[in-house]
């Protein structure tokens, strides 16, 4: 194996063998230097501070790497794709390492992180599928992007209190992670941070929240509560869609707005808690909520979005808000249970099929739900309505 090195940098190397033992001297292993090579063994010497950008990428069929004490940085991708790396431990003097350092190194299942860094770089460890655990050292600060991202294996996440910043998808498609706590410093959860997290059971959540991401907590299956802080006054779409398991909710009282698809897909939810600041309701906010039996909507409601309560097999009573001026289209479309509505004389128009309406197949033209009554004022929308759908109306 020929090194071409230049003031004491290893700029690359030549004829590699499978085991790259680095000559003494060197100082600093240069961007790329041994990237794309086919060595399964690498031996770093006492007196090497820094590896370089992507250093050892794409060597596929590295499987061991000896680092030295001396080391203080390791540098982006440095050992990205690396498939075969499966032992390597980092010294405890080391101080940063990079973006993308470690992504897609498929067969590592153990890395420990030394005390000397303070953040962990974007996608660092993105797609070690074989990583189950991970325990963060007190003193790191940040979690970048996607740091964590499609570790399928990863169970436990241990974050210390130190930790002010999650970056969006940090723990994105984490299948087996069961349990994670958020600590007092983060404020916001942000896009994608746990979703698709399928066997997430238990979260404790920071105190401090004041903003949860698009789809933060989406496809939490297994999630059967969220207790979100009243700090919170902003929610991303699609943040919960598709928890299934989660029985209960309170909207926090910072909160003006319910999304579209708010709580779409959460098809075990029993109950919801609205509070009296609440303005607007947004399109699939409760869609497939099939074991909502009841909801009350606040006076404060003056609108509710397209399909808002479609197929909410269960629910059987509902109250409409008096500030209400639209139904807009397919609002209850499969509230099968749903026998009767009382609809205010505010409400000026009713999308068709919006009332009154089920059915399976959406090509098929909608069934009107047996014994189904509108209730409202003579002379009404609703009124006009009801006549047009062939519905019974009662006047109250």
């Amino acid at each position: 194996m020929n090194f071409d090195i230049k003031n004491s940098v290893l700029i690359s190397c030549n004829d590699a063998d499978e085991a790259a033992l680095i000559p003494q001297g060197v100082t600093v292993i240069g961007e790329r230097a041994f990237a794309h090579e086919k060595i399964k063994e690498a031996m770093i010497p006492e007196g090497v501070t820094e590896i370089g950008e992507d250093a050892f990428h794409d060597c596929s069929e590295l499987e061991s790497v000896r680092l030295p004490s001396t080391l203080k940085r390791i540098g982006n991708g440095a050992f990205s794709y690396c498939f075969k790396l499966c032992d390597i431990t980092l010294p405890d003097g080391l101080e940063e390492i990079g973006n993308y350092a470690f992504s897609a190194c498929f067969k590592l299942k153990t890395i420990g992180l030394p005390a000397g860094i303070d953040r962990i770089g974007i996608n660092c460890f993105f797609e070690c599928t074989s990583l189950t655990r991970i325990a963060v050292p007190d003193g790191v600060t940040d979690i970048g992007e996607g740091a964590f991202m499609v570790c399928i294996a990863l169970k436990e996440a241990i974050l210390p209190d130190s930790v002010n910043h999650i970056g969006a998808k940090a723990f994105k498609g984490c299948k087996k992670l069961e349990q994670i706590k958020v600590p007092d410093k983060v404020t916001v959860i942000e896009d994608y941070t746990l979703c698709d997290c399928s066997s997430l059971r238990d979260i404790t959540l920071s105190k401090n929240l004041t903003a949860i991401g698009v789809q933060a907590f989406s496809g939490c299956e297994k999630l059967k509560a969220l207790p979100l802080p009243d700090s919170v006054n902003a929610i991303g779409t699609y943040a919960m869609i598709r928890c299934k398991s989660l029985k209960s909710f309170t909207v926090p009282k910072g909160i003006t707005k319910l999304g579209d698809s708010f709580l779409e897909g959460c098809e075990s939810l029993e109950s919801v808690t609205l509070h009296d600041r609440i303005t607007e309701i947004g399109s699939y906010a409760f869609s497939g909520c099939k074991n909502l039996k009841a909801i009350e909507l606040p006076d404060s409601v003056t609108q509710i979005g397209s399909f808002a309560f479609v197929r909410c097999d269960s629910l059987k009573s509902i109250c409409i808000p008096k500030g209400i001026r639209q139904i807009t289209e397919w609002q209850f479309y499969g509230c099968i249970e749903l026998k009767s509505i009382t609809v205010p004389k505010s409400v000026e128009y009713i999308e068709e099929y919006a009332l009154g309406f089920c059915g399976d197949d959406p090509d098929e033209t909608p069934i009107r739900i047996d014994g189904f009554v509108i209730r409202g004022e003579e002379d009404s929308y609703a009124q006009l309505y009801a006549a047009d759908a062939d519905i019974p109306f009662e006047i109250i």
